[in-house]
Order: structure tokens, then C-alpha cells, then sequence
């Protein structure tokens, strides 16, 4: 074994990550990966010792595969994201399994994992089942990036938390463990008699509550410290005499003596006499504050997933994402800012603050935070737990008191070395930043700057789309013209009409396309789009599922309803006036391969024989869906019947 594998192995297995249960934080990672990459794959790819194990995947069924099917072992071997455009070509990939069979995987982009000490891991990778030779865009890649570097954090937090959690468990016997325990909530013992009332309780429990030490008390004086909407979870006197009180429960505390809401979780068992009455309610409580807020910051992370992945604007993104910081945190601001070195100046585009605290919504000078922008420059979080200690430059420290902060805590963003903006969390009083804290806002920064990345490439996306389409009009209408021009003195007009019609069904289901980028187009809006050049809707019946379609399947369904109406409206249903076209699609199975079945059914128009010639509209319908040749015609006496099948795989392909 090399040095470099021996050294990715240790690492590997101090983040203690591979085989454990998916997790939706790391699947969201994926899913928008496999979104902004617009691929049919994704997957979070760790290398083991003999085999790659995903920690995520997103359109590939295996959880692992040996280290002879592995792309992502190439991606460790340099510094930055590999990408191949062609496996098939490519010298270290053209004889892998997945490569040469099923699913005959073609384009991979990589972006390598890397420990906080540089170690490569593994990879965030997508991959496709066609080449790309263009490969990725640089916005993609850079947001692929962007997303390897989240997975990494979310990797790494994961382990700081387990180890927080271990660290508690056995630091639990010593007395500097006791002074621990009050800090973090370790386990507390309560022995309660029934009769009298009295608990009694050991100093655990006193400092889980922030009791003082004694040995006893009225329960009624811990009962009182749950939050009102949480009292209904508590034991009382006469559920416990009873027997009745839930064992086992979570509730809040506002803990005595700083008023911190702190999560407890309490289990208790009964004590009976010989005649069962209940004498006795005894049992343990903790304080699982730092696993309750890790999951609610984990359903935090998932929720912004969704809100960008949804979201239109920077304003939508921003906005929500501070919401949920805010209320998360319990801080009186949470805002996002843009920053332009050159003009000193920044920008919040959004904040959220608490009730009574004002938005800091607009343009400042840099000026006014001399220290905070200087940290923020070289990289690193500004945090302060207590602006007024004296830590600060004169015009920071003015600059927060004019505002009413006491602590705060600054993430910057930066893209390709330069820092462009900033995520930054206030609180009216002073407040010590816990680690947890930290990775949670540096998180939730990443997830921003990754979706207002998309949104600026989806607006430049939408603006080169249509002088796009604008120019392809442009073309259309010329090639229509010169068709014109040229032909104009041919005397089979019906040929020549033909020709023009087809050129126009063409130009409609461009534009169809061009509404989604060129990557796809619903069924429905294809085949409503290319009746409305032929008919009315009241003339025709559409339903089905509504599909998306690859680009080529979308052309090639629009050509073929494109003849199937012009034929129609010269032969068939649509030529009487009571005619109707029936067009119905599903998917089906057929030995276990899902496919397209697309039909096309005409009723009341003129009995309709087979064509004796047979044209270029006719040999057009004969080939199929994407030149697939299943197609089938049916020449009935009540109308035309043509039934088309395709593999759904060929229908979606990109």
C-alpha cells in the first residue's frame, strides 16, 4: 500500500463516516449537485481500503462498488476537480465495468474531498450516460466545488459533535466532570416520595436545572421551571400517586438563575409497595440541549436546500435563510451582505431581526468597521462575544453600540480569493459563539452563496436563451423566406407548403425547448403547442402523464404530430367539421424496460384508405419516436389508429 492510500485510510477512519445510515443533509447535497450539473447522477463518494462507499447517491442503486468500477480514485490523484469528458476515451477509465457494461456511464466530473488538514477523501461527483465534450461550465463547477466543500464541513461537524457527545459520556465521574456537567447538562438522579412530595435530587440535577445544591426540595419548584406550553409533559402529584405519569419525555426548562432554555430528557420508573400503591417516582434527567438544536440545525440546513433550490431571486433565498437563522439562534439580527473592496463599501441585501431591533437593509461605508473588515479580508469569521470589553477599534466598537449589538459573529464569503459578501448573526447582550455555532452559520453561508451563484447563472442562462432564440427565429424566418424566393416558381404548391409548414413546426417546438434551457420540454407543452398551428383546441383530446423529454424526443414528437394533423386536416378528422383527434401517452413495461407508448386516434371525419405514395411526411410517421422505426398505422373505416413506443431511457435522454 503507497504512503498517500495508507494516509487517506487513517483519515478516512478517524471521521468515522463510512457505513453509517443516509442522512437527508449529505441526499440534499446530492440531489442539488445532480440539479445544477443538470446530469441523471450524483453521488457523495468515499474510497475505502477495497472499495468506494456512497454516503449519498442520487440515481445509481448500489450503495458501494469495488475500487475496479471507482472514477473517484483518479480524482484523488490531483489537486483540482477532475473531469472527463468521455470515459470511453480517456486511457484510466475506458476498461471500467461501468464504462464498457451497465450502466455504461460516459461523462464523470469530480470534486475531491478534503480534511481540514488537506487529506482527500473521496469525491462530489455527477455523472452522465452521454459524452460532454464542453464538460462543465465554469459556474458549475465552481458550485460543484462549492458543494464538496459543505459536504466536507457537514463530514467534519458531524465528528465534532460525536465527540462532544463521547467526551460527556466519560468525563462524567470526576469533579472537574461535575463543573462540566453544570456547563453542558450531563445525567442528574431524582428520587421523589409520593406522599410527601419531596424530591430528592443529586447535584447533577441541581445544575442541570440551575438549582442550588441542596439535597431536597418541593417538586413543585422544578415543575415550575418548564415553559408553559411544555407543563402538560411533566409529572404532577396525582399522576404520579396514580401510577399515570409518562416515563419517558423531552420537554424545555427556562433554567433557573440565567433563564437559558435548555431541552431536558427525563426518564422515570415507579416504586410500588407490597399492595401496589405507588410510594416512589424515580429516575435521571440530562440536558440534551446540543442534540436537539443539532437537530433542528440539521432540519435548518434542510429546509434552505429546498428554499434554493425553489427559489427565483437573491431576495427570496436571502430573506428566508436569515428567518430561519434567526429564530434558530435566538439573536436579535441575522443579515446577508454584498461587499465591493474597490468602492469600500457593503450592501445588506436582507436581514432578520427580532422584534423591537431595527434593519440595517441597505449601503454602509467600510469605513465604520475598520477590525471587521481586516479579519474578514484574511478569510477568517470575526467574532465577538462582547463588543464592549474594550477588544475592539474605536470606530467599531462606536459603530456596533449605534446599532445595538453586544456580540456578534461575522462569516465571510469569498470566490476565487476575493471576499464579495458576508452572513453575520447579532445579539442585543453579550453571548459566548460555541463551535457548534460557527460551523452551523458557516453551513448555512455556504448554502447561500451556492444559490444566489445559481440564480445569477440561471438569469445569464435565461438571457443567453433568448438572443438565442431571437437569432433562431431570425434564421427560421430567413430559411423560410429563401425557401420562398426559390420556390416560388415550382409548380407543386402543395410540396412547397409542405416544406414551409415543417420549417414553422420546427421553429414552435424550438421555442418549447428554449423555455428550459435546451435541457428538456413537458410532453403536454409540446403536443399542445404543435396542434395549436393545425386546430382548435376543442378539436383534439390530450392526456397522459406530463413527461419530461430529452431534446431530441421532444423534436422528434413534434415533427411526428406535425405530419399526423397536416394529414388530418387534408384527409382525415380534422377536414369535417364534427371531427375529432384523440392523442393519449403512458409509460409501460415491457420485459421489465419502462417505455413510452404515444397514440394517435381520429373519429369522425371521412373513411380514410392507406396511401399508395408514400411521401416524406408518410416515411417521417414510419420512422418513429426519435427514428426508433416502432411505429404502428391502422387504416380503419372510423379513422386513422398510429400507436408509437419508445424507452423511456431514449425519451429523458439529454
Amino acid at each position: 500500500m503507497t504512503p498517500s492510500a495508507t494516509a487517506r485510510l487513517k483519515a478516512l477512519s478517524a471521521l468515522g463516516i463510512v457505513d453509517t445510515p443516509p442522512e437527508p443533509a449529505f441526499d440534499g447535497l446530492a440531489t442539488m449537485a445532480r440539479m445544477i450539473c443538470r446530469t441523471p447522477t450524483a453521488l457523495i463518494s468515499l474510497v475505502d481500503a477495497d472499495r468506494q462507499w456512497f454516503k449519498a447517491r442520487v440515481g445509481f442503486e448500489p450503495s458501494e462498488t469495488g475500487l475496479e468500477k471507482s472514477v473517484c480514485i483518479h480524482a484523488l490523484a490531483q489537486d483540482a476537480t477532475l473531469i472527463v469528458p468521455d470515459l470511453s476515451l480517456d486511457p484510466r477509465t475506458k476498461d471500467n465495468p461501468l464504462v464498457t457494461g451497465e450502466p455504461g456511464i460516459r461523462f464523470y466530473a469530480g470534486a475531491v474531498l478534503r480534511t481540514s488538514t488537506g487529506q482527500g477523501i473521496g469525491s462530489l461527483c455527477v455523472i452522465d450516460t452521454v459524452p460532454r465534450p464542453g464538460g462543465l461550465s465554469a459556474e458549475q463547477r465552481a458550485l460543484l466545488e462549492a458543494l464538496a466543500t459543505q459536504a466536507m464541513a457537514l463530514i467534519e461537524m458531524r465528528v465534532h459533535m460525536i465527540k462532544r457527545e463521547s467526551d460527556s459520556a466519560e468525563d462524567r465521574e470526576s469533579a472537574e466532570r461535575s463543573r462540566l456537567a453544570a456547563e453542558a447538562g450531563r445525567v442528574g438522579t431524582f428520587d421523589i416520595d409520593v406522599a410527601t412530595n419531596v424530591i430528592s435530587v443529586s447535584p447533577e440535577m441541581c445544575r442541570v436545572f440551575g438549582m442550588e445544591i441542596r439535597p431536597s426540595y418541593d417538586a413543585t419548584e422544578f415543575e415550575e421551571l418548564l415553559l408553559p406550553e411544555d407543563r402538560g409533559m411533566q409529572s404532577s402529584s396525582t399522576d404520579r400517586g396514580a401510577g399515570t405519569s409518562a416515563q419517558v419525555v423531552e420537554y424545555r426548562i427556562r433554567r433557573a438563575g440565567d433563564a437559558a432554555v435548555r431541552w431536558i430528557a427525563r426518564r422515570g420508573d415507579f416504586v410500588r409497595a407490597p399492595n401496589g400503591t405507588v410510594t416512589r417516582f424515580t429516575g435521571t434527567v440530562s440536558d440534551i440541549t446540543d442534540r436537539k438544536l443539532a437537530e433542528l440545525r440539521q432540519q435548518v440546513l434542510i429546509d434552505l436546500a429546498e428554499v434554493i433550490l425553489g427559489a427565483d431571486t437573491i431576495a427570496e433565498i436571502v430573506t428566508e435563510a436569515c428567518r430561519l437563522l434567526g429564530t434558530n439562534l435566538g439573536v436579535q439580527r441575522v443579515g446577508y451582505a454584498s461587499i465591493d473592496l474597490t468602492a469600500e463599501l457593503f450592501t445588506v441585501e436582507g436581514d432578520w431581526h427580532a422584534e423591537g431591533a431595527a434593519s440595517l437593509a441597505g449601503t454602509h461605508g467600510l469605513a465604520a468597521f475598520q477590525m471587521t473588515a481586516h479579519e474578514l479580508r484574511q478569510g477568517r469569521p470575526f467574532i465577538r462575544s462582547d463588543i464592549g470589553s474594550g477588544s475592539l477599534s474605536a470606530p467599531d466598537e462606536a459603530s456596533y453600540a449605534a446599532i445595538g449589538v453586544g456580540a456578534t459573529i461575522v462569516i465571510p464569503l469569498r470566490r476565487r480569493g476575493q471576499l464579495v459578501g458576508c452572513l453575520f448573526a447579532q445579539s442585543a447582550r453579550p453571548r459566548t459563539w460555541v463551535d457548534e455555532e460557527r460551523l452551523f452559520l458557516e453551513a448555512v453561508a455556504e448554502r447561500i452563496d451556492v444559490g444566489i451563484a445559481r440564480v445569477r447563472a440561471e438569469d445569464a442562462q435565461r438571457l443567453l436563451n433568448d438572443e438565442l432564440g431571437h437569432r433562431l427565429k431570425n434564421t427560421l424566418a430567413m430559411v423560410s423566406a429563401l425557401a420562398k424566393q426559390t420556390l416560388r416558381g415550382v409548380t407543386e404548391r402543395e410540396a412547397v407548403e409542405a416544406f414551409l409548414a415543417r420549417i414553422a413546426a420546427l421553429a414552435t417546438a424550438h421555442d418549447v425547448l428554449l423555455r428550459t434551457s435546451w435541457t428538456s420540454a413537458r410532453i403536454r407543452a409540446v403536443v399542445e403547442s404543435g396542434m395549436a398551428i393545425h386546430t382548435e383546441p376543442a378539436r383534439y383530446l390530450a392526456r397522459g402523464p406530463d413527461i419530461r423529454l430529452g431534446p431530441k424526443s421532444a423534436l422528434s414528437i413534434a415533427m411526428l404530430l406535425h405530419e399526423l394533423a397536416t394529414n388530418a386536416n387534408k384527409y382525415g378528422a380534422l377536414s369535417a367539421e364534427s371531427g375529432m383527434v384523440e392523442i393519449d401517452w403512458e409509460i409501460v413495461r415491457d420485459a421489465g424496460e419502462a417505455e413510452l407508448r404515444l397514440r394517435w386516434r381520429e373519429r369522425g371525419g371521412p373513411r380514410v384508405d392507406e396511401p399508395v405514395r408514400k411521401g416524406f411526411g408518410s416515411r417521417l410517421i414510419a420512422t418513429g419516436i426519435s427514428g426508433t422505426g416502432r411505429a404502428e398505422l391502422s387504416y380503419l373505416p372510423e379513422g386513422l389508429r398510429a400507436t408509437f413506443h419508445a424507452s423511456m431511457r431514449l425519451v429523458t435522454q439529454s
